[in-house]
């Protein structure tokens, strides 16, 4: 993907904007510019990363570190896990809470989301130091500088340039309000055509829901 600068995204705000720097400040469009991209990246997860964890012995439960605001996919010692719901895990693994690889002679085989940043795996390992690979969603590094540059495509860039615009307009209310909310409608229709999002929805992301089903 391109490198976008801090510059060119607020150059293409302040477009939407009629080049009015006396009304939004810099400093203003900057943060509506960051929030913009964490709106969008949690919408599509186009950032993305892994981190690596060291297994405990008898321990099912881990959290993922800062750097990953949503858990994707687990690989346990250089292989990928099934996932399961939580409720299909108690269905299937009522012990699971006490269940280690010793105690069941089975291999780690499944990864449970338990909220959106804590994992389960099942059964627990017995062993330590096994590596454990996580994939996410990245916590967007904010921009500051205006040579800071992000990795996007062009699509991305455009719908950060126009929800920033809107964030910025819909504070004066009357017809400036009016027109923000254009810019809204219009990031919307191109959020709905990204097969990205389509994508992401099922099953990148997972939520739990009333029947236990991993969504």
């Amino acid at each position: 993907m391109p490198l976008v600068t801090l510059s060119s995204l607020t150059s293409g705000v302040y477009d939407r904007l009629e080049q009015n720097t006396a009304f939004y400040p810099s400093s203003e469009v900057v943060g509506n510019i960051n929030d913009a991209i964490r709106t969008i990246n949690l919408y599509t997860g186009f950032l993305r990363t892994t981190a690596l964890l060291g297994s405990e012995p008898g321990q099912p439960i881990y959290d993922a570190p800062r750097s990953i605001l949503c858990v994707t996919r687990v690989d346990y010692n250089g292989r990928e896990l099934d996932f399961a719901s939580l409720a299909s895990l108690c269905h299937s693994r009522p012990r699971w809470i006490s269940d280690t690889t010793a105690t069941t002679d089975s291999p780690v085989s499944t990864w449970t989301p338990m909220g959106i940043k804590r994992i389960l795996l099942s059964p627990a390992p017995a062993d330590s130091q096994v590596e454990i690979k996580l994939y996410g969603v990245a916590e967007p590094v904010p921009l500051v500088n205006h040579s800071d540059t992000i990795n996007m495509q062009a699509e991305f860039a455009d719908m950060i340039k126009d929800l920033a615009a809107c964030q910025c307009m819909v504070k004066c209310g009357g017809v400036v309000a009016r027109d923000g909310m254009i810019l809204y409608k219009q990031f919307l229709t191109r959020m709905k055509s990204l097969k990205r999002f389509r994508r992401n929805v099922n099953p990148a992301f997972r939520v739990e829901i009333d029947k236990g089903v991993g969504v």
